[in-house]
């Protein structure tokens, strides 16, 4: 899972939480984030940018939109999922299904697309709460 942190135009930046690794397509990763949940930073068309803007702005979506630009990105461990997790667990209370996703992440037993898998779930769920906290 990567972090990405887009440029705002001002000292502070908007995170985005994309599944992928930094070896993947970064632009494709925000592309796909667009789609799905919009983006938290000001977008802008060509219409709106002169030449002199545009040579600092990021194209998405194949240039329909452009963005301020990337300022770092960084990669969240599982560790600062699992952080997430137990966070989750004492703010909402579902303590059945979230101690049961924590259980099983602790299972030495379990192979790695079974992990791979329940970290998918648990973001899904993160992400989803995240946003429903909007």
């Amino acid at each position: 899972m990567l972090k990405i942190h887009l440029k705002t135009g001002t000292a502070w930046t908007k995170p985005i939480k994309v599944e992928g690794s930094l070896m993947d397509d970064i632009g494709q990763l925000i592309d796909d984030y667009y789609l799905e949940y919009g983006l938290p930073v000001a977008l802008y068309t060509l219409d709106e940018l002169d030449d002199e803007e545009l040579e600092e702005m990021l194209p998405i979506i194949g240039g329909e939109y452009y963005i301020e630009g990337i300022e770092f990105i960084e990669e969240v461990a599982i560790v600062d999922r699992m952080k997430q997790l137990d966070h989750l667990i004492e703010i909402l209370g579902v303590n059945e299904t979230l101690n049961a996703l924590a259980r099983a992440m602790s299972d030495d037993e379990m192979d790695a697309n079974s992990i791979i898998t329940l970290l998918h779930t648990i973001n899904d769920v993160i992400n989803h709460l995240e946003y429903l906290r909007q």
